[in-house]
């Protein structure tokens, strides 16, 4: 009996040194840098901060085509400072299928009412789960440009 009792505290032992050390050997692992060093240029960084900031007002969403794609930001800023209209607008930026060539669109709605609300809702939802959208826009109120309408979001968004 006494035996069998050393021998459980032997097994128990080893599996707990076992344990351990794969337990160091793992976090070793993960702690290290999987990247190839000599694969990044001093460029890079300074490529990818421009990928990330860079976006033009929206062309491509027009009341004859939907934009596909997903949304990068959102904001709510006030617009029209040079006029005496002074709202509080929402401006979404999107990107295309390939998740380039970011565009920045104003919704049609202002955020303080309730359709700027669940558009800012729906638009909230699709940046942050990376959801397809759908955008259908129209003429915004100063002409020359197309305003966010309404934004379809979900995996047969398109």
């Amino acid at each position: 009996m006494k035996n069998i009792k050393i021998n459980i505290k032997k097994f128990f032992l080893k599996l707990t040194i076992s344990l351990l050390v794969f337990s160091i050997v793992n976090i070793i692992y993960a702690g290290t840098d999987k990247t190839q060093l000599n694969s990044i240029t001093k460029e890079e960084p300074a490529r990818l901060k421009s990928e990330l900031i860079n976006s033009s007002y929206g062309k491509n969403c027009t009341d004859k085509a939907n934009y596909l794609g997903y949304v990068s930001s959102i904001s709510i800023g006030y617009g029209g400072s040079n006029t005496a209209d002074i709202q509080n607008r929402i401006s979404i930026t999107v990107m295309d299928k390939n998740r380039k060539n970011r565009e920045w669109y104003w919704t049609l709605y202002d955020a303080d009412t309730d359709a700027g609300k669940a558009i800012y809702t729906v638009a909230m939802y699709a940046a942050v789960s990376g959801e397809k959208i759908s955008a259908q826009c129209s003429i915004g109120g100063g002409g020359g440009h197309y305003d966010i309408k309404s934004l379809w979001v979900g995996p047969d968004a398109w």
